[in-house]
């Protein structure tokens, strides 16, 4: 008994095209182009079928089934952006004949390592920058000194860090940093 003969093809019913002998072909011989009801919509409607937008062909390799986790790209981790110091402004200093030197206070000042303190200098400027265990970093930053130097040095204390200029010229400083500038 066929499916039309019970009442119709119903939505479940499956038709399979006769083959050349007038028999009907198993599924498994059948071609796509014979399964696919897109295909078959596409090749009676053309361009004007529901599926033309899927009518294309893709070029690309099929998966087989069997391909492992393939890494697509590598990139760097990034460094966490360094924090900004915090500005030191509670320092004194003094004067001397051929120097001038600042106390910086640093509570644990004499375990930090060398490597973890920056100190830099011109002949009007001065930069000192600490790397506290903490995490945090101080920066004590003199842009315009009284008067040219020629060389900065550091030393560390139990609790304070001194830092001592050598003056270019053995004159007295009234402040140490200049009001006009050279």
């Amino acid at each position: 008994m066929s499916a039309s003969e019970v009442g119709g093809a119903g939505p479940e019913a499956a038709v399979v095209p006769a083959g050349d002998d007038g028999s009907e072909t198993p599924p498994q011989q059948q071609t796509e182009e014979q399964l696919s009801a897109l295909r078959e919509n596409l090749a009676r409607k053309g361009k004007n079928s529901y599926y033309y937008a899927h009518d294309r062909v893709m070029d690309t390799p099929s998966w087989d089934g069997r391909s492992a986790p393939r890494r697509l790209a590598t990139t760097s981790a990034t460094k966490p952006a360094p924090k900004k110091a915090e500005k030191v402004t509670d320092y004194a200093w003094a004067n001397e004949k051929a120097k001038v030197k600042i106390y910086v206070p640093l509570e644990g000042c004499a375990d930090i390592e060398d490597d973890s303190i920056s100190l830099k200098w011109e002949a009007r400027c001065l930069d000192l920058e600490v790397a506290l265990p903490s995490g945090v970093s101080r920066r004590l930053h003199i842009p315009s000194l009284h008067d040219d130097i020629t060389g900065a040095t550091f030393r560390k204390k139990k609790s304070k860090m001194i830092v001592t200029l050598v003056k270019k010229d053995e004159v007295t400083w009234y402040d140490l940093t200049s009001t006009n500038s050279r």
